[in-house]
């Protein structure tokens, strides 16, 4: 598992790995040249790139690639909700597991108390008790303030495997959830600890990550699918029925939604997402993909667009927090905030110029503060952030938010340059052109929902996560990329292709200044530091645990039954091993059990080289790298072009002809296909990987 380093001809050895060639059989073909007296010293970036070979050479050589890293996220102050009294407020940190009574005019933190793994949503109930949902829990939580502290006060049993990706409270008090793994919505009438009076499944989706409940209505952002759906409901909380949702359909998807019922009864629904229309790859950057927010109002049992908003104009790039706020003479505005930037809006929905606001970047929820402004949660920077117009961002709680847990500066440094727009910090906004981080198509790493043109002929392909790649070499489906450093390099250029700026540029609190709210950061972000950081982040930026996996030990029979078809029909090309690129690093199949029920299910389910399976077309000559298996739930649509819907589609189209040859499409007439039975088996097995 170890890497040549570079001589000062690296760049012909890159072309060898990239096209398979034998670096012996080049020199052999190559004239005898003299040596010269004094060879041209390497450039400087030709120096860093040898260097952080090495680096990542030393990274794999002395990793233990059986158990993933720990994530150094740090405290991760994910949700936050305001109480009744609004004297407090509480959050939940999903890096620290752990909820918090915050002062609301302070914040400084009066209280903590343990919560499942990676809690992620935080409601205040009627009675003014607070539930929390946690990523790593098959239960709701539910928390009282009792004299300054936070005491559980009950649980309610979720379906095992749920992934439960936020909360919101409507009419009658009934609590309503949405599920990133099943995609399912859900109502509850929730009675006394463990006890539900009443629940109903509202409807379904791809990757919902948001519900929000106002006046008659529960809108929910299905992330994936880049839909906005919606219910109607009664006075006691339950959809109407029958009814379908109505719905919104965009071309990217969206990352935050807001709801509120105005004075007259009038419900305004506000999401924020990317530009609605095709990311346009063809001149080798990327096109088309600004941050926007979109408004509508619900009239006449039908969604009205009233605005759609280019706010990467205003410096507010992945807005992934945004609220509605209603002026005393009724007029709504959305207030927008930058997950990958230090900028807000206030923006007037019926007109009017918006108000830029300072702010810092990572956040990812908000609460109006009783004086006016907003208390924010700061995900990337482990504190609690306050924002007003005329006024600086103020931040509370750096590296204290959770424990005060030290955290590597270059791992944190390649985090802030992946959610924000550090790696580019000079793009614009005109015509094509955009102001974007890697989230924007790459949800918390994952993917986007997106099967975009490549730019090359006439190949679509889907997006890949940038999850779990320290052992998923090469890269992409082009697998051009053979290693992490020349994966790097290349997004560095690519990102700030029209800048106007070189990419091996170095950054420091000048050029942004919300780097000086980071501490220990250099006070000079130097372009090797800068790709060597990112190149620590993505090492240690892996997959959580599998939740269907979660609290089980071993295979249900027909789990078992789809483990051996796969070893039969499918390891040949998604191979069980720890390392992609290295065949030595195999899991026996007697050993598949143990790995898949780890913590974390270290096997890549990949590994190098190409095949044709006949999804077509090849995004090169020679077919597709293997793409990993692993969390299939959080990759959606299937197959290089996208064109497996469901995992249901994607294994009625497998198939095999006489002599063995695999096919996912385009098989020849007379191949063999999978039972029903065999079908379920298998579906039953993906879902574990």
């Amino acid at each position: 598992m170890s890497l040549m380093k570079p001589s000062p001809s690296w760049r012909l050895a890159l072309l060898a790995l990239a096209f398979g060639w034998s670096l012996a059989a080049c020199d052999a073909a190559r004239p005898v040249e003299p040596v010269a007296a004094d060879p041209e010293p390497p450039s400087v970036q030709d120096a860093a790139f040898s260097r952080l070979w090495d680096y990542e050479a030393q990274q794999h050589a002395g990793r233990d690639f059986t158990h993933l890293s720990p994530s150094q996220s740090g405290a991760d102050p994910f949700a936050l909700t305001a109480l009744p009294d609004a004297k407090h407020l509480v959050g939940v940190l999903r890096g620290a597991d752990q909820v918090v009574l915050l002062d609301a005019d302070t914040l400084h933190v009066l209280h903590r108390a343990s919560t499942p793994a990676g809690p992620v949503a935080v409601v205040t109930m009627p009675d003014g008790s607070v539930v929390v949902a946690a990523e790593g829990a098959d239960a709701l939580v539910r928390f009282e303030v009792n004299q300054g502290t936070l005491v559980q006060s009950g649980t309610w049993a979720l379906p095992q495997g749920s992934v439960v990706r936020d909360l919101a409270v409507g009419r009658a008090g009934v609590l309503y959830s949405v599920d990133e793994r099943s995609g399912k919505v859900v109502a509850r009438a929730l009675g006394d600890a463990g006890a539900v009076k009443r629940q109903e499944i509202l409807g379904q989706c791809r990757g919902p990550t948001h519900v929000r409940a106002a006046g008659s209505v529960v809108a929910v952002n299905c992330l994936l699918e880049h839909t906005l759906n919606v219910w109607a409901v009664g006075d006691d909380g339950f959809a109407l029925k029958p009814q379908a949702p109505l719905s919104v359909t965009l071309d990217g998807p969206m990352w935050s939604l807001a709801a509120r019922a105005d004075a007259d009864g009038k419900v305004w629904l506000v999401a924020g997402g990317v530009e609605n229309r095709p990311l346009d790859r063809s001149d080798g950057a990327f096109g088309f993909i600004d941050s926007f927010v979109f408004a509508w109002t619900l009239e006449s049992g039908a969604l009205k667009e009233v605005v759609g908003v280019n706010v990467s104009e205003h410096g507010v790039i992945t807005p992934r927090w945004l609220g509605l706020e209603a002026s005393s003479q009724g007029q709504m505005s959305a207030f927008v905030t930058g997950y990958g930037g230090d900028k807000a809006v206030r923006l007037p929905l019926g007109g009017g110029a918006p108000t830029v606001v300072e702010a810092l970047p990572g956040v990812v929820s908000a609460v109006s503060r009783p004086g006016g402004g907003w208390t924010a949660a700061s995900a990337l920077l482990d504190g609690w952030v306050t924002m007003e117009p005329g006024a600086e961002a103020t931040l509370v709680g750096a590296g204290q938010a959770g424990q005060g847990e030290a955290r590597d500066v270059a791992w944190r440094t390649g985090e802030l340059l992946f959610f924000t727009h550090l790696m580019a910090p000079w793009n614009a906004t005109e015509g094509r052109r955009s102001r974007f981080t890697c989230e924007t198509c790459h949800f918390e790493g994952y993917v986007d929902g997106r099967t975009h043109f490549t730019g090359r002929g006439e190949v679509y392909a889907t997006t890949k996560p940038l999850v779990g790649l320290m052992d998923n070499r090469p890269h992409f489906t082009r697998a051009l990329d053979k290693t992490m450093v020349q994966m790097v390099f290349n997004e560095f250029r690519v990102a700030n292709k029209h800048s106007g700026h070189d990419a091996w540029f170095e950054v420091d609190a000048q050029v942004l200044p919300w780097l000086k709210a980071v501490d220990g950061l250099p006070q000079k972000l130097e372009p090797e530091f800068l790709r060597r950081a990112l190149m620590a982040f993505l090492m240690g930026f892996d997959h959580k645990p599998n939740p269907a996996v979660r609290g089980r030990k071993g295979f249900k029979p027909l789990e078992l039954r789809g483990a051996r078809l796969f070893e039969q029909r499918c390891a040949g090309c998604h191979a069980a091993r720890l390392v992609a690129d290295d065949p030595d690093s195999a899991v026996d199949f007697e050993h598949w059990e143990a790995a898949i029920f780890a913590h974390k299910g270290p096997i890549v389910w990949a590994r190098d080289g190409y095949e044709k399976t006949g999804v077509e077309p090849y995004v090169h000559d020679d077919g597709a790298r293997p793409t990993s298996l692993r969390r299939l739930y959080k990759k959606w649509p299937y197959l290089t072009n996208g064109s497996a819907r469901s995992l249901e589609s994607l294994l009625e189209s497998v198939s095999w002809d006489e002599g063995g040859r695999f096919y996912h499409a385009s098989a020849p007439e007379g191949a063999t296909g999978l039972e029903p039975e065999q079908r379920a088996a298998l579906r039953a097995f993906l879902e574990l990987l």
